[in-house]
């Protein structure tokens, strides 16, 4: 069974658009705060999310 920070760090990790960093962000702060995060675990997805926000963009960078 995964936990729910495994999932959203999945999730994480299946994004390639920035629309999809976005709803990850609302997800996020949605399940944050129902109190489905500790600030440990929010502050880690955040720290992944922010992270593939910049590989996104860098790639889309260097096609346009």
């Amino acid at each position: 069974m995964e936990t729910n920070y495994k999932t959203m760090a999945n999730r994480v990790r299946k994004a390639w658009t920035t629309e999809d960093i976005k709803k990850l962000e609302i997800s996020l702060d949605r399940l944050y705060n129902a109190g489905i995060f500790t600030p440990n675990e929010y502050m880690r997805i955040d720290n992944l999310i922010m992270r593939k926000l910049y590989q996104i963009e860098c790639i889309n960078y260097k096609k346009g």
